[in-house]
């Protein structure tokens, strides 16, 4: 009313009161009304007046609310839809409009995710559906019928898109579509670089074993020879070959065991393992490594000998290769008179857990990240102890494979800590 001409709001006003129609009106104060006007029987009227401050405040932040929305999903980098229980768009950016060349007059509010993958699939846009059209509509319209659901179809040009999407609390659900064609051809130029560098290995290792055998057969022989037994000088240096040819042999086969384990084909068959057989497992570890702990005046204690272990899903030849390679690392990295004790942990998360703990000179804080990766020694490496530093990452591998986990922590009074976890069988 402040910016009208007072005769004009004055006859406006006597229009609706004679018309009787609803309207709103800001008072000064800031609060709203809505005032109705009711006729009577007797030809009077009624007036009624609503405080709708509160409703107007609730219009304004649901439509502020809408404008942020809004706001974000035009921002959002990718094709981005909300549906609802139906399966229906309510809500979509303008890349998930205009994702297909011919989708905006489809991929609009009120569209279905039905008619909007027929669509697709009679534009021959997924080769998954070509020749089986209903089939693969079928399936994928089975997938969103879950909480969640994440798959990678091909489209015809080439490009690979992940859809992802997640039930919301009113039974709709949110949607998006991430472009991953670049990170797919990394991954399978990352997966072929490594095939090719295992494949090399294997070649080297096995040209390297045969001269290596040579060198050693003769070594021996020269060994057992009284020409060179009688002289110390040419003794110490036959056994200097000896050694150092079997040093080389254990790095030739422990790069062809890294690059058979590394292998993208490679594969192991599990099995239920149970407690008493488990127990013998690590029995027979510890007993393998004695010879080794002897000579650095290391002890091995198994204190999984005398109690009840849980059956487990494994491979025993998997098993006896990590934990050969853990309590190896545990004898060598250890200090004079140490100790190296095998325990069982209990059973966390469905998984049977054995740790390996050793009073050796442990792992740097900063470095704990890096045990894992291939030809990583770390700092260890400039010392007198022999490797390549691909036990733990073929640990690791074995352990996957397994669907089993291998862990690492400073142990409790110095030293490491490896925690190797079983699924258990059920």
């Amino acid at each position: 009313m402040a910016n009208e001409d007072p005769e004009i709001y004055i006859q406006n006003r006597l229009q609706v009161f004679r018309q009787c129609r609803a309207f709103e009106r800001e008072h000064k104060s800031g609060e709203w009304f809505l005032s109705r006007e009711l006729r009577m029987p007797d030809g009077g009227t009624m007036s009624i007046r609503t405080d709708i401050s509160d409703l107007k405040r609730a219009t304004g932040a649901l439509k502020e609310s809408e404008l942020h929305l809004k706001m974000a999903l035009k921002s959002f980098p990718e094709p981005l839809a909300i549906y609802d229980p139906d399966d229906r768009i309510i809500i979509c950016n303008d890349r998930f409009t205009n994702q297909f060349d011919w989708s905006a007059p489809y991929f609009i509010p009120s569209a279905s995710f039905e008619e909007t993958l027929r669509e697709a699939v009679q534009r021959r846009e997924y080769p998954a559906a070509f020749e089986r059209e209903e089939a693969y509509i079928r399936e994928r319209l089975d997938q969103r019928t879950n909480k969640s659901f994440d798959y990678e179809p091909y489209k015809a040009d080439g490009q690979i898109f992940r859809h992802l999407g997640r039930r919301l609390a009113n039974n709709g659900h949110i949607a998006v579509r991430i472009d991953i064609t670049e990170l797919k051809s990394a991954q399978q130029n990352a997966e072929a670089a490594s095939e090719a560098k295992s494949m090399f290995l294997a070649a080297m290792s096995h040209e390297l074993r045969t001269p290596l055998n040579a060198v050693m057969g003769f070594g021996q022989i020269l060994s057992h020879s009284t020409v060179i037994t009688s002289d110390e000088r040419l003794s110490e240096r036959v056994n200097y070959i000896l050694k150092g040819s079997r040093s080389m042999l254990a790095i030739v086969e422990q790069t062809l065991n890294y690059a058979n384990v590394m292998g993208s084909n490679y594969q192991i068959s599990c099995s239920e393992i149970g407690g008493e057989r488990l127990g013998m497992l690590i029995e027979n570890s510890c007993i393998n490594k004695e010879v080794l702990a002897h000579e650095l005046d290391v002890s091995i204690t198994n204190q999984c000998h005398d109690i009840s272990l849980p059956n487990v899903v494994g491979a025993e030849l998997a098993i006896n290769n990590i934990l050969g390679s853990i309590i190896d690392n545990a004898i060598k990295y250890n200090v004079e008179g140490g100790d190296v004790t095998i325990n069982f942990a209990g059973v966390t998360d469905g998984l049977a857990c054995f740790e390996v703990c050793d009073t050796g000179i442990g792992i740097p804080s900063d470095a704990t990240d890096k045990i894992f990766e291939p030809f990583e020694r770390l700092s260890l490496a400039t010392g007198d102890t022999e490797g390549i530093g691909v036990g733990l990452s073929i640990a690791r591998r074995l352990t996957d494979l397994m669907n089993g986990e291998i862990t690492y922590q400073h142990g409790p009074g110095g030293g490491s800590s490896f925690r190797i976890s079983l699924p258990i069988a059920h």
